[in-house]
């Protein structure tokens, strides 16, 4: 403890002696834990010691630990996002059923601000999240209207989520109409998902509807007037 009053934290005494202390499963030992904070306090985030004391801490299940916590919440400050740490960790929450915790939701939050819309990291937890049936949290909302101003309307993470919205009946959230309009402004008439999209409302009665109706009109002013499509839909209405 002298020593380490003395700032002497990096001597290669300091360095075996924690080293030997985890190896007998000294993880929570206040002495470890005193280390790794003045260590992090003075910037020490990657150096290998703490990394290591970090994974030993998340295979024996400390994923929700102040020390990993701090830590990690650190290094997003130092913008280190990306790193091999960080993403084992959070794939390791996920694994845990962690998709909600607030490190998660503030990580995925960081990370879209920086304009990480497409790290895998990212789509792995929103899969995760829409097959879990959280298709309308906020997040999920707030991230597909992102991609799709971003002009990311046919990414498989927004098609994918807008499939399980339209087998869960949202055909007419708003999300998924501002999402069928922007593609058809684009000219996305024919696109697999908005006819998709189109043939569920009809079958569940919706020929009337604005949408329907508007994408009907630009396929026959675009002159697809025998398209099965249009073909269908007038058959229905007659």
């Amino acid at each position: 403890m002298l020593r380490f009053e003395n700032g002497d934290l990096h001597i290669p005494l300091v360095v075996i002696i924690l080293m030997l202390r985890c190896e007998n499963g000294d993880l929570r030992s206040p002495l470890v834990v005193n280390i790794l904070m003045l260590r992090c306090e003075n910037g020490d985030l990657h150096c290998p010691l703490v990394v290591n004391l970090l994974k030993l801490r998340c295979e024996n299940g400390d994923l929700h630990s102040p020390i990993v916590v701090n830590i990690l919440m650190l290094r997003f400050e130092n913008c280190d996002l990306h790193s091999p740490l960080v993403v084992n960790i959070l794939m390791l929450r996920c694994g845990n059923g962690d998709l909600h915790s607030p490190l998660v939701v503030h990580i995925l939050m960081l990370r879209f601000e920086n304009c990480d819309l497409h790290c895998p990291l990212v789509v792995i937890i929103l899969i995760l999240r829409c097959e879990n049936g959280d298709l309308h949290s906020p997040l999920v909302v707030n991230i597909q209207m992102l991609r799709c101003e971003n002009g990311d309307l046919h990414c498989p993470l927004v098609v994918i989520i807008l499939i399980l919205r339209c087998e869960n009946g949202d055909l007419h959230c708003p999300l998924v109409v501002n999402i069928v309009m922007l593609r058809c402004e684009n000219g996305d008439l024919h696109c697999p998902l908005v006819v998709i999209i189109l043939i569920l409302r009809c079958e569940n009665g919706d020929l009337h509807c604005p949408l329907v109706v508007n994408i009907v009109m630009l396929r026959c002013e675009n002159g697809d007037l025998h398209s099965p499509l249009v073909v269908n839909i007038s058959n229905v209405t007659l």
